[in-house]
């Protein structure tokens, strides 16, 4: 008796962990460059019985094993890496990466983090307008120096070239070249990334050493010139941001089928059978999971 509550309570505990992570998924739906996550669960450890033994000569004996299980653990986090929708802005300094790659930021002391948002700010320093996040930090050049642009430059006078080259326009209206490009980065294994918040993530041993070998016909595409070549590797476009990969329904329904509630204004079966709709206001925004007949 006291092993089935166990084995219950390890199902329990396994499947709040996995409302948590479908929760996280959904309050980050308007978050640029979200990856969600997926919870993955193993079997813990069987206790056999009686183990299958046939024998080939006499035909007899036991054809399948007697086994008890003890219940389930979370496994893993993984993230979805896919693309997100790009969504069009019009601001010059806002980047949506296309394909695997990462932007490089030092968060200070040599602390570098990657990240898919791209929504660049200016900051006034002494060195000049600074290439920055929400939060301050510097978004890194090939070089791994932060980037400067000269303390004249308005936002529309700057331009990310193809190749990731940064020109500012001068006094005549034409693009100089400021000898700056933005860094992209690609990983071996992107679920080796640790998360750490702020949209970040560090590399670690699993995922391996950031690398550009694969970047250098890659570069910034203006969304604004036409057709986009093919793509082989990360292009940034400008004027555009990278939606989440959570979408708000799926969120909700993955959450309403933890406790057994499907969606939406349609007889869809939950894993126990019941069919259930997803509660709308008059204008159809959802509002609230509620138990259908």
């Amino acid at each position: 008796m006291m092993r089935s509550l166990w084995t219950a309570a390890s199902g329990m505990t396994a499947q709040q962990r996995n409302m948590d992570t479908i929760s996280n998924n959904l309050a980050n739906v308007n978050t640029t460059g979200y990856k969600k996550e997926r919870m993955e669960f193993k079997s813990l450890l069987y206790e056999t019985m009686q183990s299958a033994d046939l024998d080939p000569a006499s035909q007899t004996g036991r054809p399948a094993n007697l086994q008890v299980g003890h219940g389930v653990r979370p496994a893993a986090t993984g993230r979805v890496f896919t693309q997100g929708n790009l969504q069009s802005t019009g601001y010059p300094l806002d980047l949506a990466i296309e394909g695997d790659g990462f932007f490089a930021v030092d968060r200070g002391g040599g602390d570098i983090v990657y990240t898919r948002d791209g929504s660049l700010k200016i900051s006034p320093t002494q060195n000049g307008l600074e290439l920055v996040t929400a939060d301050g930090f510097a978004y890194l050049g090939t070089d791994g120096e932060p980037i400067y642009l000269p303390v004249n430059t308005l936002v529309n006078d700057i331009i990310v070239g193809p190749d990731g080259g940064i020109t500012v326009r001068d006094a005549n209206g034409q693009p100089a070249d400021t000898g700056y490009q933005l860094d992209l980065n690609q990983f071996s294994n992107m679920q080796g990334l640790e998360a750490v918040g702020g949209n970040f993530f560090k590399a670690t041993s699993a995922s391996g050493d950031p690398h550009t070998d694969r970047l250098e016909s890659a570069g910034l595409h203006d969304i604004l010139d036409g057709a986009r070549p093919p793509i082989l590797s990360p292009l940034s476009l400008t004027g555009e941001l990278e939606g989440a990969t959570a979408a708000t329904l799926v969120a909700v329904a993955s959450l309403c089928l933890c406790h057994n509630i499907s969606i939406p204004n349609q007889q869809n079966q939950s894993s126990c059978g019941k069919a259930l709709i997803l509660a709308t206001d008059p204008s159809g925004a959802c509002f609230a999971c509620v138990l259908g007949t």
